[in-house]
């Protein structure tokens, strides 16, 4: 039967895009059903707030995108080994080298193939800031898929013929302009994404991997172990002012901590352990006091005060 459709006139892009398609309605089915399940089981425990709207936006975002990127790449696979069970065995495998990344050091979305996450969802603002980051990284990937799915047309077999070498010798003479134009596309978004993403995360911001953290971490515990058991005045009260701004992704605080010394020692230096991250930004920070910056460790954002008698 195969050979009878590979000799009709029908072109190999349409062929590939009709199987993809089918897969994309098959997924789209098994989503319904999953969330009609959900709602079921929502109703039988006594919950009737269905919000439709967010299981059917979450669902067809963040749970299709990582279907469909995983089916442009299952489809790239199935048309390169031409064999669907070694196929199978090549998709597991990409899946433990995608583990072994990880593992390696190489944790950057850069190089975590469909790893665009929409973030933690909140009452407050939705999905917030995560829908950019979340969107671009789409971009990023499908442009990926989009070329790996161009190279599955140029070499998918027809006929009888399944050496690569000739399947390049077809694949150059169905190399037409909408094939060329489709894949030099994806081509073009895959890389001004990912320049755009790279940007972003490592130039305008501050990226580090797991590795740095623990390192980071770990250099800061051996720099204060030698204050773990130090005496410090205690909290005992605090009156706080905090203006949220979800839509800016900011908040300002300000207000007072009343420190008690509950020990009968008694205390010269007072040690503030600010948040390191550079995005906070502190306008002030003053005792009722005079006091002085007796010690400082910036890169920590750990500041030992002396405070006046």
């Amino acid at each position: 039967v195969d050979q009878i459709i590979d000799a009709m006139p029908i072109a190999d892009f349409t062929m590939l895009i009709s199987k993809f398609l089918a897969l994309l309605i098959i997924y789209s089915v098994l989503i319904v059903m999953l969330i009609f399940c959900g709602v079921v089981i929502q109703a039988a425990h006594g919950y009737t707030n269905f919000e439709l709207p967010l299981y059917f936006g979450t669902m067809f975002t963040a749970t299709m995108s990582v279907m469909t990127l995983f089916t442009f790449l299952s489809v790239f696979i199935q048309v390169m080994v031409n064999n669907k069970f070694l196929g199978y065995a090549v998709v597991v495998g990409f899946f433990v080298v995608t583990l072994v990344f990880s593992a390696i050091g190489l944790e950057h979305p850069l190089f975590q193939f469909g790893g665009a996450e929409l973030g933690t969802y909140s009452d407050m603002n939705v999905y917030g800031h995560f829908v950019t980051p979340f969107a671009w990284m789409d971009v990023y990937w499908f442009g990926f898929g989009g070329l790996l799915f161009a190279v599955a047309v140029f070499f998918s077999v027809r006929g009888t013929e399944s050496v690569i070498d000739i399947r390049w010798k077809a694949g150059k003479l169905r190399l037409n302009r909408t094939l060329l134009t489709f894949g030099l596309s994806a081509l073009v978004i895959f890389l001004f994404s990912g320049f755009f993403i790279f940007y972003n995360t490592n130039l305008v911001n501050v990226y580090s991997n797991s590795d740095e953290d623990k390192k980071f971490q770990a250099e800061y515990e051996k720099t204060f172990k030698k204050f773990e058991f130090l005496n410090q005045p205690k909290i005992v009260e605090s009156n706080l002012k905090i203006e949220i701004y979800p839509s800016s992704r900011d908040y300002v605080a300000e207000g007072y901590y009343w420190l008690k010394n509950k020990s009968t020692e008694s205390i010269a230096d007072v040690h503030i352990q600010y948040n390191p991250d550079k995005e906070y930004k502190i306008d002030y920070m003053k005792f009722d006091r005079e006091s002085v910056v007796k010690e400082r460790f910036d890169k920590f954002g750990y500041y030992i005060y002396a405070l006046t008698p």
